[in-house]
């Protein structure tokens, strides 16, 4: 073989095996969970200009969430924006709940917030996309790592 059918070889290798990474148009748009409880509703909205929207609820619980996004290879990164009006904070995964048992914890310390809304504080939360789904993938610090499932769909699931 010739140096120029090598090289050729090599290159055409070498792209062939280059990790493909998630185009930001394939994370845009709003996203569903996919949850096996009737009562909870989770929605996602990706924008197109680097932002989010997270609502999260049911009969007894409402809570909300705004933010930015990034892509890292082959994820997607929301963090949340600060809130600067009155809201009870919670945490995006229920592992993650501190230890102080009920303590209330607000979005400006010491406030009191006038409606029973939670503004969810979502940090650095990664998602990747597996066939049609975003899937969440749960931080290495987590207390329940292994039994946290969070995932998502373009088109909202039947609820059993």
């Amino acid at each position: 073989m010739t140096i120029k059918t090598l090289s050729l070889l090599v290159l055409i290798f070498s792209i062939s095996c280059k990790k493909t990474e998630s185009s930001p148009k394939n994370f845009v748009g709003t996203w569903y969970d996919t949850g096996f409880k009737a009562e909870n509703k989770t929605i996602i909205k990706i924008l197109d200009n680097n932002t989010f929207l997270y609502n999260r609820g049911n009969s007894n619980w409402t809570g909300f969430s705004n933010g930015t996004w990034k892509i890292i290879g082959d994820t997607i990164e929301l963090s949340s924006s600060k809130m600067e009006e009155c809201y009870n904070v919670s945490t995006f995964s229920d592992c993650d709940v501190s230890n102080e048992k009920n303590k209330i914890t607000t979005t400006i310390p010491g406030c009191i917030p006038e409606i029973d809304v939670s503004y969810v504080i979502i940090t650095k939360e990664k998602f990747y996309i597996k066939n049609d789904s975003l899937i969440y993938k749960s931080k290495t610090s987590s207390k329940c790592l292994d039994k946290l499932k969070i995932s998502f769909a373009k088109t909202p699931k039947t609820k059993k």
